[in-house]
């Protein structure tokens, strides 16, 4: 099948022949060409979205880091003040005990005293 194609050329007309198969062949292509175009500018749109999507959660890992990084200083503070406080809370028992063998060793002498006062007063009776 073969079609005339009139155009002007330098300012006449000239007649072309065309083969109207490769015409519709062309246009075929083109259609398809369009068609995956299309397609691709879906997929263009799914990675977009995908990027997107990833780049949220990529927000959302480093807001977890950030503060699990908090958590962690402020738990280094803690066992800071905690340590303190058990070291203070030693020295108050060292202390406690060594008032509480003073009282005893105190009491000890007493008794000794009176129970010597007590020995004497009832030697010295007999």
């Amino acid at each position: 099948m073969q079609a005339q194609v009139q155009t002007k050329k330098g300012g006449m007309f000239v007649e072309i022949d065309v083969d109207a198969a490769i015409l519709e062949e062309q246009n075929r292509d083109a259609r398809k060409i369009e068609a995956e175009v299309g397609a691709l500018g879906e997929v263009c749109k799914d990675v977009a979205q995908l990027v997107d999507d990833q780049g949220l959660e990529l927000n959302k890992v480093e807001d977890h880091a950030d503060q699990g990084e908090r958590n962690v200083e402020q738990a280094a503070q803690i066992l800071k003040e905690a340590s303190g406080l058990a070291c203070s809370a030693r020295w108050k028992c060292f202390w406690i005990i060594v008032v509480a063998l003073l009282i005893l060793i105190i009491l000890f002498c007493v008794a000794a005293v009176v129970i010597a006062v007590v020995v004497g007063v009832v030697k010295g009776k007999q």
